[in-house]
């Protein structure tokens, strides 16, 4: 379940900024699956246009995990 929740973070933030795969997923850096979701460090080649907001969804399914990624300077909630 831990891959999953990284993953499921990293895609949140790739897909919000656009890049999609074209950035490699090591390149995003993300809390860990125990730890509050967020963008710790983003090592991609073109710089991000806004600051990144990561929330985890609780999906209530075992083996399971999503994420949501706004991009937005004011804080999220």
């Amino acid at each position: 379940m831990a891959r999953a929740q990284v993953w499921a973070r990293k895609e949140a933030v790739l897909k919000a900024t656009g890049h999609g795969l074209v950035v490699d997923p090591r390149e995003v850096v993300v809390s860990g699956p125990d730890e509050e979701a967020a963008l710790v460090a983003w090592r991609g080649e073109h710089p991000l246009s806004s600051r990144v907001h990561l929330r985890d969804v609780p999906l209530g399914v075992d083996g399971y995990a999503a994420s949501v990624a706004v991009l937005c300077e004011e804080t999220v909630q």
